[in-house]
Parts: C-alpha cells; sequence; structure tokens
C-alpha cells in the first residue's frame, strides 16, 4: 500500500526528474526555444565559437516539453546580402544529435513547459561569423518521417574586443566601433 502511495506521488508533474527514466516521446508537433540575451559561447581567447539555447521538443498529448527519441537537428546559416539588397541565407553548418548525444544536455527536471534540452553547441573552428548576422533553425526528425522546424532566429555576432583592433591594411573602422585603445591625452578618473 505504501508502495502504491509513494508510486502515485512520483508521478505528479512537480515530482518528476529528467534522469535517464524519463520516457522519450516522438509526438513533437511544435519546438519552443529560448536564448539568453547573451547566448554566446566564448573560448579561452575571447572569440565567439558557438551558442548555448533552452530548448522544448513539445508533445501533442501533453502540450508540454518531451525528451525525444528521434535526431535533434539545428543549422547555422550566415545571412548575406545580394546585389539587389535583398538577404539570401547560406548554410554554414548542420548539427544532427541522436537520442543518447542529446541524453547528456537534458534537464535534470521537469520544468514549467515540461521537460527540455539545455544545448551548447560549438561550431567547426573554420568558421568565423564575428559581426555578422547569422540564422539558427532548430528540428525534429519524427518516426514518420516528418520534420518538425522551429521558427528561425536571426542575431547579429558580436566581435570580440582584441578582434576589433585587428584590421587588414587598408581597411578603416566600422563605424560605431569601440576604439582598441585610449587616446595618450585622454584622461581616466579624477
Amino acid at each position: 500500500m505504501v508502495l502504491v502511495a509513494l508510486a502515485a506521488a512520483l508521478a505528479l508533474p512537480g515530482c518528476q526528474t529528467g534522469g535517464p527514466g524519463a520516457a522519450a516521446s516522438d509526438d513533437v508537433v511544435q519546438i519552443t526555444q529560448f536564448y539568453s540575451n547573451y547566448p554566446w559561447r566564448v573560448d579561452y581567447d575571447d572569440r565567439i565559437t558557438g551558442f548555448k539555447v533552452a530548448v522544448y521538443f513539445v508533445s501533442a498529448a501533453t502540450e508540454r516539453g518531451t525528451f525525444v527519441s528521434g535526431d535533434i537537428l539545428c543549422w547555422l546559416y550566415q545571412r548575406v546580402r545580394r546585389a539587389d539588397g535583398r538577404r539570401d541565407r547560406e548554410l554554414l553548418h548542420t548539427w544532427r544529435l541522436s537520442e543518447q548525444e542529446a541524453a547528456g544536455f537534458r534537464f535534470r527536471e521537469r520544468k514549467q513547459l515540461g521537460f527540455g534540452y539545455g544545448l551548447v553547441l560549438t561550431w567547426p573552428s573554420n568558421i568565423d561569423v564575428h559581426g555578422r548576422e547569422i540564422e539558427i533553425v532548430m528540428g525534429y526528425d519524427r518516426s514518420d518521417g516528418r520534420t518538425i522546424l522551429g521558427p528561425p532566429r536571426t542575431m547579429k555576432v558580436p566581435v570580440p574586443a582584441d578582434l576589433r583592433a585587428i584590421r587588414p591594411p587598408g581597411q578603416a573602422s566600422r563605424p560605431g566601433a569601440a576604439p582598441a585603445t585610449r587616446p595618450a591625452t585622454e584622461r581616466v578618473g579624477p
């Protein structure tokens, strides 16, 4: 009797955990993602090497986030301006995480929106998008062959301070960029 009551209590929404025993689902109908104000992954040299995002794959049955049994996808695009002024997307990188690979990114406990993932994705070292506009699209491959897409997120990747000072010969400083050093005549402090 006590075991039945304990099992019932653990099934309550506030008591569920996202540990290895949490069931994965495949009835995803929507992807909800949240980026912090500064979503960037930064290396020891202050160079941006990726991004962080909280992602919820919303189940049709529960209308809440669920852990998924299929592949999680993420596409990184660079937004480029065409000669006619319109913008196009240029695919730079694709991530594909299996259920096993994504398990390490699971939130440990159920949140108000359900179960989710705290993804930290790093792009290859040959990709340099500092100062450029990028677009990120999250996706999920269901077992029935449908790919569910989240809304695209467009962001401008900041230029770390040390990169602002390094310019190829003849390239003018960008308007609004902070100077790399203070002029010798500038007074600092009282």
